[in-house]
């Protein structure tokens, strides 16, 4: 028979063990997929944070390279003279080769010559249209400010174009605009080759025109995609998106400041979009920024799988080992139970032997301790035949064999506490009538001696209990309040009823009292505290027997004491039910 019973320690080891090794792996699971997570996320956020600062910057290079071309132009003689005689022809032939060169040098789309009311005087990259006026903003700022006005603008057809609008003066008289203007797909395309992002841009609809924007994609020979989306049209995309993919990142609010993993092409990408603002900061649609992070993905879900891999084996190793450990256990266990098993049966029947001696010894020293004490006895009422030194010594001899006799009795209930024996017989007692011939005995044993009074202020009650244990508990009780008393002090007994239908009687005397620290060791069984040495007699075992006598009639005892002030012991019984409360 297993001590824990069968793999008892193998569970209580093992179960807990597995639960925390699996707890374990699962929180470093999901903190480390959190944490990779996070950092991927900030890779992608630098990468959003470069794509714009690149964007911007590649956008000030192509205004200066437009603003450096316009120094130039705005000297031309030719041209400042065509924009005074409003020669369109003589513009028309000067101006396109002009053109021509920036087309092919700096990809430059459109060249215009305005007049000053920004009438429309020649388009070099569409000569077939002039005399319209032209409202954009580069162009008004120009007009309003005298000075050279730079943007990017919304075209018809959905794209986005760079202007730089220059005033030309004449003997300080405005005599019209020389604009250069360029389309930014190229721009868009270096950004993405040196950052490795990819773009996408959807103009808002209500800024379109939907007739002019689907003849524009047929002339450049684009698909028509206006119906895709129901509030952007896209205009420039360097990636295929689907369509439900990328309403996902336009109308996802969530989206517009966090990144959102996307799956596309059984690849994992990243995706925001940001406003796109124009010349007049007015938001004209959405850039979608993406960045595929496939590779990095795969690489942390391969390390989160090896690690956990290598923890599984760890933690296997881990159960094995304290598998095999907690069998050793139980079987040194099984082997130290047997033993103990042994060694408790030896115990018992020591100790049944030793009570079954201390009961025999008991019996055996009571016949001969009652004869010396009966001969003391008769010897002390002749007093008149007797010296006074005969009558000491009788005296001695009595004192001594009442000591005697105490300590035998001691020992025979102590024999039978230790083996069990206790049987009270339990029957309602009057507890004031009861006490009242306790202290007569005490009083003539032992209080006249010390000249201790005894004050008996016990309420006539009914309390269940066994009339000789009860006896031995107060006789024991009393005794010790008048030996550990003070000379000429006092004993009182008092009882009060408590509300759980008890009646606790107290033997308060006025001695020296019990330090704190020291209340908890009164009652156990050869415990005198200092008096081991002392000159009051005892074996230390009175309270111990007082406290299982009293616990066999169900009740409690207890003490409590203020040093230089006294003590006061107390035991508590059932009331008999004529007296409940």
């Amino acid at each position: 028979m297993n001590y824990l019973g069968e793999n008892e320690i193998k569970l209580r080891l093992l179960l807990p063990l597995s639960l925390m090794l699996t707890t374990s792996l699962l929180v470093f699971i999901y903190g480390f997929s959190h944490e990779e997570k996070s950092h991927i996320e900030e890779d992608f956020q630098r990468s959003v944070l470069s794509t714009q600062r690149n964007y911007d910057s590649a956008l000030r290079a192509e205004v200066k390279t437009l603003a450096a071309a316009l120094e130039f132009l705005q000297n031309d003689e030719t041209l400042r003279h065509s924009l005074i005689s409003r020669d369109r022809e003589g513009a028309l032939h000067y101006a396109a080769p002009i053109f021509e060169r920036l087309r092919s040098q700096f990809l430059i789309t459109h060249f215009y010559l305005l007049t000053p009311e920004r009438q429309v005087l020649l388009r070099a990259h569409q000569p077939n249209r002039h005399d319209d006026i032209i409202n954009r903003y580069t162009a008004i700022q120009a007009e309003k400010t005298g000075r050279p006005a730079s943007g990017i603008e919304l075209g018809t057809l959905g794209t986005f174009t760079l202007r730089v609008v220059y005033p030309i003066y004449a003997s300080n008289n405005l005599i019209g605009y020389i604009e250069l203007g360029e389309e930014i797909e190229h721009v868009v395309e270096n950004v993405l080759t040196s950052i490795g992002v990819e773009l996408a841009i959807a103009i808002d609809k209500r800024l379109l025109s939907r007739d002019e924007w689907e003849q524009g994609m047929k002339m450049l020979g684009h698909q028509n995609r206006w119906g895709l989306l129901p509030s952007f049209a896209e205009t420039y995309s360097s990636i295929k998106i689907p369509t439900e993919t990328q309403k996902q990142i336009l109308h996802n609010t969530s989206n517009q400041n966090k990144a959102e993993r996307y799956d596309i092409d059984n690849k994992y990408f990243f995706a925001v979009s940001r406003p796109l603002t124009d010349a007049n900061k007015q938001e004209v649609g959405r850039l979608i920024i993406m960045r595929d992070m496939t590779k990095r993905i795969i690489n942390n879900d391969k390390a989160i799988l090896n690690i956990s891999l290598l923890a599984f084996m760890i933690g296997a190793f881990v159960l094995v080992f304290f598998y095999f450990l907690a069998g050793r256990i139980e079987r040194r266990l099984e082997i130290s139970h047997k033993k103990l098993i042994q060694a408790k049966s030896h115990a018992e029947k020591a100790n049944r032997v030793k009570s079954e001696f201390l009961s025999c010894m008991s019996h055996e020293l009571r016949t001969p301790l009652n004869i010396i004490i009966g001969y003391a006895q008769i010897l002390e009422r002749e007093k008149d035949s007797i010296s006074a030194d005969q009558h000491n010594s009788v005296s001695n001899i009595l004192t001594s064999g009442n000591q005697m006799l105490s300590l035998v009795e001691d020992l025979l209930d102590f024999s039978s506490i230790d083996g069990h024996k206790l049987n009270p017989d339990i029957q309602s007692l009057k507890i004031k009538d009861f006490v009242s011939t306790c202290v007569d005995q005490i009083t003539i044993s032992m209080a006249y001696k010390k000249h201790v009074i005894i004050k008996n202020k016990v309420d006539n009650h009914m309390v269940l209990g066994d009339q000789r244990r009860l006896n031995q508990v107060l006789i024991n009780l009393l005794s010790n309040a008048i030996k550990y008393n003070k000379e000429n002090g006092q004993v009182i007994i008092s009882s009060i009823v408590e509300t759980t239908g008890r009646l606790k009687i107290k033997v308060h005397d006025t001695g020296h009292g019990i330090a704190t620290d020291k209340l908890s060791f009164l009652f156990a069984r050869f415990e005198r505290l200092d008096q081991k040495h002392g000159s009051i007699p005892g074996a230390g075992i009175g309270l111990y027997i007082s406290k299982q006598l009293v616990e066999a009639m169900h009740g409690t005892v207890g003490a409590e004491s203020v040093q230089g002030e006294g003590s006061t012991f107390w035991f508590d019984l059932p009331l008999a039910e004529d007296t409940q409360p």
